[in-house]
């Protein structure tokens, strides 16, 4: 849930808060891992999408009923960008290097909130990095909705099923939401954030 939650941030949530748009969600789920684990897990997320809406994620922007959403709150997505650039935008901006990750073909990974994102884009050539096929992510089982050309960026159309939830993480390029397990039933939310 980055930027707005960090790692190890604690979350208090009531069961008798109304669930709305942008509300933070407290849920268990035991169906997203691998079917080998048995283990229930409490995830945090956001709602974005309500029971009978229509979502759609194009080119990273998500639309609702064919209007473009934009969230009153900061995303944050990784991006490729040259070193150079990096080291010359890194303190102005705020940059962050994600964990783990090599550099590719002279460029490296780079975490940018939605407002840098604003101000570098004019400046300097950003490429969105992760846009591979959610169907190909192997840690997870994939919900039965996503289809073979769906990406984390490009995902539906998809109605909303009445009395159920699509929840994205603010962390889009690495976030567990129902790009990948699907919608959220009422019932699997255990409170929202106070």
């Amino acid at each position: 849930m980055e930027p707005n939650f960090p790692t190890g941030t604690v979350v208090m949530t009531t069961p008798f808060k109304k669930i709305e748009r942008n509300s933070i969600v407290a849920f268990r789920k035991n169906s997203i891992l691998l079917e080998k684990s048995p283990t229930e897990y409490t995830y945090l997320s956001r709602i974005v999408g309500l029971g009978n809406e229509m979502i759609e994620i194009k080119e990273g922007f998500i639309y609702i009923n064919d209007s473009i959403f934009k969230p009153p709150y900061e995303t944050q997505n990784l991006y490729l960008m040259s070193l150079d650039d990096f080291k010359n935008y890194k303190n102005e901006q705020g940059l962050s290097l994600p964990k783990d990750l090599p550099q590719y073909g002279g460029k490296i990974f780079v975490s940018i909130t939605s407002s840098a994102y604003e101000r570098l884009n004019a400046k300097i050539k950003l490429e969105k990095f992760y846009d591979s096929p959610i169907i190909s992510i192997r840690e997870y089982k994939v919900s039965e909705i996503v289809e073979p050309s769906w990406t984390n960026n490009n995902f539906g159309p998809v109605k909303i099923p009445p009395g159920k939830y699509f929840v994205l993480g603010d962390n889009r390029g690495n976030s567990l939401d129902s790009r990948i397990f699907g919608f959220l039933d009422s019932l699997d939310i255990i409170g929202v954030k106070i």
